[in-house]
């Protein structure tokens, strides 16, 4: 399913809550930063604040660290070119939470990878208690920051992005044919309330989902002797020409986010 520039431009401008959107690349959107920080009413700040003091006085163990914010989405015969401004977590976990009103929502840009093993089975993750979304299932990817920035701090590299969040998640790393022997920007999804936009890379192990889950095993074993956790709190697969991968989905009895089943709706 492989929609025109205009009508996704359409769409995401006039976004809708429950509403998801998807559309097919031919290459990577560009990702401009602003190099500003996001203004908001004094109001907000205080709610946000507020809110941030009761998460780390329940006892939550929460960064506060930068996260980009999109200002706007420009869509046209050259591509689609996405701007962001700086906030922090503090704001994004206010908007996930639902403190804030929409207007002032941090809505954020992510990567996600679809990871394929050679025998066709999906890989993805149940984030772990330590997360912001704890328990939920979804793809490999995460949110850009600061490291993705291009040398003149003007783009961020999305592809970057995504191959450093697919190693630090799972152990797999792009520049080694033996791990990844296919790594591309296949989709961008809009959904959830958030408004989110998911930079979706398909990504190709030569390895069959049993050597996959020896390679995942150790991974995760050198991590927790290092003193670390890991980011998922297990590894999840379905094969990818399951004919009802939504039923499976449901029947997991989990979170999971909105972009895995526009995911499986497209999947060809």
């Amino acid at each position: 399913m492989k929609k025109g520039p205009s009508s996704f431009k359409k769409r995401l401008s006039s976004y809708k809550s429950g509403v998801n959107e998807f559309r097919l690349l031919a290459k990577a959107p560009l990702i401009k930063y602003s190099g500003k920080k996001v203004v908001l009413p004094d109001d907000i700040v205080n709610k946000i604040e507020s809110h941030w003091e009761n998460l780390i006085n329940d006892g939550k163990y929460f960064w506060r660290g930068d996260v980009f914010t999109i200002t706007n989405i420009k869509d046209d015969s050259s591509g689609i070119q996405i701007s962001v401004a700086l906030t922090d977590y503090a704001h994004y976990l206010a908007t996930l939470h639902e403190i804030i009103d929409k207007k002032y929502a941090c809505r954020v840009v992510h990567s996600s990878i679809v990871l394929e093993t050679s025998d066709e089975y999906l890989i993805f993750g149940e984030m772990g208690e330590d997360t912001a979304l704890s328990g939920r299932i979804q793809c490999i990817g995460g949110g850009i920051t600061r490291g993705d920035l291009t040398e003149n701090g003007l783009f961020i590299n999305i592809g970057k992005n995504a191959s450093t969040e697919m190693a630090e998640e799972v152990g797999l790393f792009v520049n080694n044919k033996d791990h990844i022997h296919k790594f591309y920007p296949w989709a961008i999804i809009e959904s959830g309330p958030q408004k989110v936009i998911g930079i979706v890379h398909w990504a190709r192990t030569p390895m069959n989902l049993n050597e996959f889950t020896v390679h995942y095993a150790k991974f995760e074993k050198i991590i927790l002797e290092k003193g670390d956790v890991p980011e998922f709190s297990r590894v999840i697969n379905v094969f990818r020409r399951l004919k009802n991968k939504k039923e499976w989905l449901n029947g997991m009895g989990r979170k999971f986010a909105d972009h895995l089943l526009i995911i499986f709706d497209n999947l060809q």
